[in-house]
């Protein structure tokens, strides 16, 4: 009988020792889905299509059983999956779902270009995060409630990055002063940075977008931060906006138009205050305070001062840049005139309000053997750009002294300018504006810009790309040199 036994003990053992690992529980502790959730097991969490292919897996951090912190890395390529969630967030089809609040760190690695929704929810001392350059959409709530009383520190939003879906970061806790926006992101939800700064352990200070393009949902800012910088935004309106920044009250916003002023609905209730750059912008460096209107700048201008109202009525300037509940602010801009007339008018009618100015840019160039200061040419207002007249020029290479004529109020310096800056309001490039500026290397046109005129590039050899705006309908007869390479709009 006793033999009987051990033989049958034996033989448990035995089969016990051929039953594949997968059957039992790690020592993660974690769901077995499709993988163990090991570097050598990862669980398989991509995306419907076959051109994703990520997976994810866990590391312990720490040697403290008792007490384990864990590292969730994503690799592969292309998109992972959308998970569902249970209203209580403590249900849900994420195989890291037992131990989401023993993951301290997050690392989706170069490759992935898309973090589905709910993936990284309620990580309660979740502390570090790192996004790859490939990256290019955040799902819906993928950091719901996360951070938990220690907060995110070190969050940085890649360059590429395009869309921040709704509620990406509801509730989520971030430990640094400043959170930029890249300029590349051209969407951002309702409720898509909502509670970053209005709780009680996030110290977000401002929120900077640098985006030029931007697509906005309801309260996509609801409790961002003291400050937000929408001064480089042209924005536009995803549904309905009740409200861009509920729950603001202190909150300072700074947007690049008037137009925009409604969305924050009456300052002083939603948010504190509003001020309206009107083109300015602000340095990299600029201290933000919710308390004091900060100084921009603006190519070819020169600031003169905030103002109470619209039309910049004398009575109404601020004197301390004191930024007060309930107010609504303007920045009054004038032409800068350099010392030598470098700076004018150059609309096409009595009412198109175009101006140019040459400013000098620190840099320097040769001409005739000779160094000389580099300038940028600023072409700014509202309306339409004058035609200009450059005779005489047979070739590329005919010298400047044989042209007989030339109408362009920056003739004289044509060889010294190296960038141009086309701003938003200026519908048009005029005929030959920049023909024949063979130093000319960098151009930026507006959004906004219809036409660009006959020759406007022509003999630009040093200009090796131009991107065409979207808005542009009309690109006239040799208005780049055959070496400039085009982007063209892709609609």
């Amino acid at each position: 009988m006793k033999q009987r036994l051990l033989a049958t003990l034996l033989s448990l053992c035995m089969l016990v020792g051929l039953m594949p690992t997968a059957a039992f529980a790690t020592e993660l502790d974690v769901d077995t889905v499709a993988g163990e959730g090991t570097a050598d097991n990862p669980w398989d969490v991509s995306g419907e299509g076959d051109g994703n292919h990520v997976t994810a897996y866990l590391e312990q951090n720490n040697e403290d059983s008792s007490s384990p912190t864990y590292t969730l890395t994503i690799s592969g390529s292309g998109a992972m999956k959308d998970f569902k969630e249970g209203s209580d967030l403590t249900t849900s089809d994420r195989p890291w779902i037992s131990v989401r609040s023993k993951i301290s760190e997050v690392c989706v690695e170069e490759g992935i270009d898309y973090i589905g929704s709910y993936s990284f929810a309620n990580f309660s001392v979740l502390k570090s995060v790192t996004l790859p350059e490939t990256l290019r959409t955040i799902g819906h709530n993928a950091f719901y409630y996360s951070g938990g009383s220690a907060g995110i520190e070190n969050l940085s939003l890649p360059d590429g990055l395009e869309r921040i879906e709704y509620g990406a970061f509801t509730t989520c806790v971030v430990k640094q002063n400043t959170v930029t926006i890249p300029k590349t992101v051209t969407y951002i939800g309702s409720q898509a940075l909502q509670f970053w700064a209005r709780t009680t352990s996030s110290t977000v200070s401002v929120v900077r977008v640098h985006a030029s393009n931007l697509a906005v949902g309801n309260n996509a800012f609801k409790y961002a931060a003291d400050v937000i910088d929408l001064s480089s935004a042209t924005m536009t309106a995803d549904g309905n906006i009740t409200y861009l920044a509920q729950g603001c009250s202190n909150t300072l916003a700074y947007v690049a138009d008037s137009k925009y002023v409604s969305w924050f609905s009456t300052p002083g209730t939603h948010i504190k205050a509003v001020a309206v750059t009107n083109g300015g912008t602000f340095a990299e460096n600029t201290d933000f305070t919710s308390e004091t209107l900060a100084t921009p700048t603006r190519t070819g201008y020169s600031f003169q001062g905030w103002y109470t109202t619209e039309d910049f009525q004398d009575s109404t300037q601020v004197t301390n840049n004191t930024a007060e509940p309930g107010k609504t602010y303007y920045a009054k801009w004038e032409i800068e005139t350099a010392a030598d007339g470098m700076s004018g008018y150059c609309g096409a009618t009595n009412e198109d309000e175009v101006y140019w100015a040459l400013i000098k840019n620190g840099d320097t160039v040769t001409i005739d053997g000779q160094q000389e200061d580099a300038y940028t040419l600023t072409i700014s207002g509202t309306g339409k750009m004058m035609d200009l007249e450059v005779l005489g020029v047979t070739d590329e290479n005919t010298p400047q002294e044989q042209w007989t004529t030339d109408t362009r109020p920056w003739g004289a310096n044509i060889y010294n300018i190296t960038k141009g800056i086309v701003e938003e309001g200026v519908l048009n490039i005029g005929k030959r504006s920049l023909k024949c500026a063979k130093n000319l290397a960098e151009v930026n046109l507006p959004n906004g810009l219809k036409v660009i005129g006959y020759q406007a590039f022509h003999y630009c050899n040093q200009l090796k790309e131009l991107t065409i705006p979207s808005g542009v309908n009309e690109i006239m007869q040799s208005a780049s040199v055959s070496y400039t390479h085009l982007t063209l709009p892709t609609t």
